[in-house]
């Protein structure tokens, strides 16, 4: 008996079990899944477990317009495929006062170019309702005080005249107080920006440098700067370089003293690349280096972090700052005449009487010149006359006449239009060129008729460079290089618009020893 009841109450407990487990089923299915979708289940409070949702927020998920009603949503937390879904109110007010046709609500505008004195700057706004809808229009460029010129602006030269430029008389010399700012030719902004020209002036390659200076003025020399320099007290260098005269000369803005209102500022450099370097300052000079390329030049340095005055060379392409010097160069390396009118050029012959060979001649400006290269010496004679080692061209030329220095050469090619100390560029050599025996012949203007007689290299035992087809003129000057005592310098010629300057050696050496022509120049 007592077996047969624990038997029964056994499978009562499996009976009870079961039927537990069924409702638990039904509860679960039922907390997401049956019933209306009323917002309102979520807060039954009936003992039913049949119709309750666990619901998220609600978001929109159809914007409304002014002509149609939008669209919210909310899913089941429990099972994401139970949604509801409730309509949101049509716009209505101002925003639909045009019917609801491309109706924008738009936020408010905003700088998103900021205008300049030089050019207008960009507003935009943006539709609140669609941030893909923007509309900009012009702000306007700044005006008033801010974009007027105050004493601090540099206007220097900006109407190609000095009238506008500061100056300071600094013991006989007077110079321009601020950089120069003629817009010209090769000439940049520091970084390519207008309102570092308004406070350093423009940065000039050097052959626009040497041109930029408006009349009455013009670029100093290696040797005005020395005589600058020696002046803002640095005696003990012969160049005029070291301290203290950068921190005397520099302006109280760029870590100076400004003792002699010289105001020198930093206005870098801009590369032969095209690149922009914004520390110290840099001016050049007309003094090129004297090497065989023409295109370096002589500059001075200020640092911003440094008393000194010092000086450096770099090629042409460079962009330095210029100061002009007024007047014409008097303490430089060339004289200043100006260009040569070619109707002026007198014309006549002379006779050596070594050996009786006659010269044609030309007066250009203060100057005689053979118009043809000296033949003394070789008495089968040529079209290109004779070639010399440097110590005889010395004292080849007949009496009254004389082996050219380097400074009378630079007279010659500056009369005629070349343009630095020693007028290494500009169109001197083409005008000078004789019209033929040039693979590209020159214009001879003054009667010069430089022929292209190449040179003797003794050492390969060869003429090389002489004739039309790839010819060249190389004529010695009187002139021995600052660097080498064993180089002398030499002009040359070939198919360009330049009379070009190099240095050859003079003596025996290890280097090529060389024969060159010789025009000889009338002793004043």
């Amino acid at each position: 008996m007592n077996r047969f009841k624990f038997k029964k109450f056994g499978r009562t407990l499996l009976l009870l079990s079961a039927v537990a487990s069924l409702v638990l089923t039904a509860v679960v299915w039922f907390g997401c899944g049956g019933g209306d979708n009323n917002p309102a289940d979520n807060n039954s409070e009936s003992g039913s477990n049949t119709h309750v949702h666990d619901w998220g927020a609600w978001s929109v998920t159809t914007q409304p317009t002014c002509a149609a009603q939008g669209v919210e949503t909310r899913t089941c937390k429990l099972d994401a495929t139970h949604k509801e879904t409730q309509a949101v109110a049509k716009l209505t007010g101002a925003v639909c006062e045009t019917g609801g046709a491309h109706v924008h609500d738009w936020g408010e505008w905003a700088v998103t170019t900021q205008p300049t004195c030089d050019a207008a700057g960009v507003e935009t706004r943006t539709c609140k309702l669609d941030a893909t809808h923007k509309e900009t229009r012009e702000a306007a460029k700044l005006t008033g005080a801010a974009c007027q010129p105050s004493v601090n602006d540099n206007n220097c030269g900006i109407d190609g005249t000095a009238n506008s430029c500061k100056t300071v008389k600094i013991g006989d010399q007077t110079w321009m107080a601020e950089n120069l700012n003629t817009e010209t030719d090769s000439s940049w902004c520091l970084s390519d920006k207008p309102q570092y020209c308004r406070t350093y002036g423009r940065l000039y390659a050097w052959s626009a440098a040497m041109a930029a200076c408006p009349k009455g003025w013009h670029l100093p020399s290696r040797d005005e700067w020395r005589i600058l320099g020696q002046k803002a007290g640095n005696y003990k260098d012969g160049n005029g370089n070291g301290s203290p005269g950068g921190a005397k000369l520099k302006s109280e803005k760029s870590n100076g003293t400004n003792d002699f209102e010289f105001s020198a500022l930093m206005g870098g450099y801009r590369s032969h690349d095209g690149g922009y370097v914004s520390s110290n300052g840099y001016w050049w000079t007309s003094t090129d280096d004297g090497t065989a390329d023409y295109r370096y030049a002589y500059y001075r340095k200020m640092e911003r972090n440094d008393d000194k005055l010092s000086e450096g060379t770099t090629v042409g392409r460079v962009g330095h700052s210029v100061r002009c010097l007024e007047g014409e160069s008097k303490t430089g390396d060339y004289p200043s005449g100006g260009v040569v009118d070619p109707s002026t050029v007198v014309k006549s012959e002379f006779t050596d009487d070594r050996d009786d060979k006659t010269y044609k001649t030309v007066k250009i400006g203060s100057q005689t010149w053979m118009a043809e290269n000296l033949n003394y010496g070789n008495a089968m004679g040529n079209t290109y006359g004779n070639l010399y080692y440097w110590e005889t061209a010395k004292a080849v030329c007949p009496t009254g006449w004389h082996l050219p220095t380097r400074k009378e050469w630079g007279t010659l090619a500056r009369a005629v239009g070349g343009i630095g100390d020693y007028g290494t560029d500009g169109t001197a050599g083409k005008k000078l060129r004789a019209a033929t025996e040039w693979y590209t012949g020159g214009t001879d203007d003054y009667g010069f008729s430089a022929m292209p007689g190449g040179y003797y290299n003794v050492d390969k035992r060869s003429y090389e460079r002489a004739g039309s087809k790839n010819g060249g003129g190389f004529w010695w000057t009187a002139t021995v290089t600052e660097s080498f005592s064993s180089k002398a310098y030499a002009r040359t010629m070939a198919g360009g618009d330049k009379v070009e300057e190099g240095s050859f050696v003079t003596v025996n050496s290890n280097e090529d020893r060389l024969l060159f022509s010789v025009r000889c120049i009338m002793d004043e």
